[in-house]
Order: structure tokens, then C-alpha cells, then sequence
């Protein structure tokens, strides 16, 4: 097991004019659609085509991506963890592309009374060309911390439908009678169900009934509200009551929709299954059999 490495701050105490820090970084494709969800700023200039190709003219890193950089070397290097923003301006000269590789670098330049730093912050090339330049207001930590180097969650950018293809040439063979073993939360019980709504499969549900069918309700009542919320705001917010004819054709589609038909058999086949003695059920002609 690998040792993770140790940050230990520097306190407004131990900070001196002149200090300094830097970090690089390159852009990738991945910063700017990450960037895109969090800020949601979805400016053309800024995002690479539908299609997942690059445009006649590659998109530019948004200015305040190539800014935020500047919080990385502050918050984790210097003066490190336990450091908070007072104020910041850049002013922008050039342009980062993906595949450009930046950087970043601080300089304590003044120490006010405590625990306010001021730093110069300059962001460059890896050609010595500046990007930005500015100055950070902080106020230093007064507390001297040591944490262990932190590994953030992995994300994975879903730029294309691996999946849409294969799907849609599955929809067009007869549904496969398929197994589908303890569905008994909205997850595992949900993708059944949806692929069942598309055609490719059969679900015979394999787990305890009652759990099942709890999961379904608690379905039931998600898809509920999400209906109930897309229909006020296509009226404007103004919510308006089903009248009895409706509520009954929403019962009658109940008997229809394979997924709630699917729900509603596991508790007639199912039982059998949930209390069988070997707890090892095998399917047998689309039945569960206790064998």
C-alpha cells in the first residue's frame, strides 16, 4: 500500500515577502465539458462540436478555468490548506487550447495585518508566453495543518453513446426471457424494468416479494412526481386535477406496461421462490422453479 503524501501548510506567522510556488498543468478535453456542468456556461467558443470532433477552430479554455488555477496553487501549496479568499483579479492575454500545458505560479508580495497575505499571480506558457496575470487578497492560515494528499472520486465524461446502436439492434429480436435475481431497490429494480419497456427483455423477477414490489411502488411514486412536474411547467406552473376518466386510463395502463406487469407477477411467481428451501431457485419455462 503506497504511502500518500503529506501537505503541510505555511501559517501568515511563516509566510515571508517573496515566497513562492508553482504548479503545472495541461488542458484537456475533459476540463472544458467538466466546466461546462459546473459553471454552466455552454458558450460554443468554449466546447468541442455535437459531434465530438473538433471544429474548423479548436475550442479555447474558458478564462476563468485558466483563472481558477491560480486557487489550486493558493489552496493546496501556499500558503496551503486552510486559506481563504479575500479578493482577485486577472487580466487575460492569451488564449489556452486543449492540449496546451500551463504554469501556475504565486508570490507573496505584501503581509498586511494579520492574517492577510497579498500574492502576485501569474499564469504562463510552457514558452514563457503569459496567459494571465493579477493579484490575490487572501487571508493566510494562522494554524499550521498537516493533511494527507486526498484522491477525489473518478469521473468518467460520457462524450459518446457506446451503447445507443447495440440497443437498438437488440430492440428489434423478440424480448429474452431473463432472470433477474433479488431487484429489490429502485437501481437494480429500475434498469429491469427499463429494458423490459424496451423490448429486450422478459423479466421474471427472482427475490422477495415484498421487497419487490416496495421497490416498485417507491418507482411509481419517483415517476409520479417527475410527471406531475413536467406537466405544471408546460402549463406554466399551474397545477390542474386529473379527472376520473383520466385516473382510469392510468389504471388500465398499469395492466398494460410490461413493467409494472413484470412487478405485479413477482408477487404471484416470486413467493414461491423467496421461500423456497434451497434458496437457489432455478428458471424454468419462464417460471420460477424451487427445485
Amino acid at each position: 500500500m503506497s504511502v500518500k503524501p503529506a501537505i503541510r501548510n505555511k501559517t501568515w506567522a511563516e509566510l515571508k515577502v517573496g515566497d513562492s510556488a508553482s504548479i503545472e498543468r495541461s488542458c484537456s478535453l475533459q476540463d472544458l465539458i467538466l466546466f461546462a456542468h459546473v459553471s454552466g456556461n455552454v458558450n460554443p467558443l468554449m466546447l468541442p462540436s455535437a459531434e465530438g470532433n473538433l471544429d474548423k477552430t479548436e475550442p479555447v479554455a474558458p478564462s476563468m478555468w485558466v483563472g481558477s488555477l491560480v486557487s489550486a496553487v493558493l489552496g493546496n501549496v501556499l500558503p496551503g490548506p486552510g486559506t481563504l479568499y479575500r479578493e482577485q483579479n486577472l487580466r487575460f492575454l492569451r488564449r489556452v487550447h486543449v492540449g496546451d500545458k500551463v504554469k501556475v505560479t504565486v508570490v507573496c508580495r505584501e503581509k498586511r495585518e494579520a492574517p492577510v497575505a497579498v500574492f502576485d499571480t501569474r499564469v504562463e506558457t510552457s514558452a514563457g508566453d503569459v496567459v494571465c496575470d493579477g493579484t490575490a487578497v487572501v487571508e493566510a492560515p494562522t494554524v499550521t495543518e498537516i493533511i494527507e494528499a486526498r484522491d477525489l472520486p473518478a469521473l468518467i465524461v460520457d462524450a459518446v453513446d457506446h451503447f445507443g446502436k447495440l440497443i437498438a439492434l437488440a430492440a428489434k429480436l423478440p424480448p429474452l426471457k431473463t432472470a433477474v435475481v433479488c431487484p429489490e431497490d429502485h437501481n437494480s429494480l429500475g434498469g429491469a424494468l427499463l429494458s423490459a419497456k424496451k423490448g429486450l427483455i422478459e423479466p421474471i423477477l427472482v427475490g422477495d416479494p415484498a421487497r419487490i414490489q416496495a421497490a416498485a411502488k417507491a418507482l411509481e411514486r419517483h415517476f409520479r412526481v417527475r410527471a406531475r412536474r413536467r406537466l405544471r411547467s408546460a402549463r406554466g406552473g399551474r397545477p390542474r386535477r386529473r379527472d376520473g376518466a383520466r385516473r382510469q386510463g392510468q389504471r388500465g395502463d398499469e395492466g398494460r406496461d410490461p413493467l409494472r406487469r413484470a412487478a405485479r407477477r413477482s408477487g404471484q411467481e416470486g413467493r414461491r421462490v423467496a421461500h423456497s428451501r434451497s434458496h437457489q431457485p432455478r428458471v424454468r419455462d419462464g417460471r420460477a422453479d424451487p427445485g
